[in-house]
């Protein structure tokens, strides 16, 4: 479970950093085919990387993958919206 919601987090970041999106940060708004097939232990170095599949004004999609070693921890496609600006306000 933390391993999803570091990756929601660095996905969330990536969104926050592209250009026109300002202060608007992309929320957790869902997650398909995720598999855990490594066990990470404390000590071990958890790698994130975010491949984005679709990023709209609103809404956007993206491949999630944590590695440890170069080998996969986990994966996922995550989900996630943009509220307008202000909306968190």
């Amino acid at each position: 479970v933390l391993q999803v919601e570091a990756l929601a987090q660095t996905m969330a970041v990536y969104v926050a950093r592209q250009p026109g999106f300002g202060d608007r940060i992309g929320l957790f708004a869902g997650i398909e085919g995720c598999r855990f097939k490594r066990i990470v232990q404390p000590g071990d170095r958890l790698s994130l990387e975010v491949t984005m599949e679709k990023l709209g004004r609103r809404f956007g999609k993206g491949r999630a993958l944590a590695t440890v070693d170069g080998e996969v921890a986990c994966e996922a496609l995550l989900s996630f919206v943009i509220p307008p600006e202000g909306a968190l306000a």
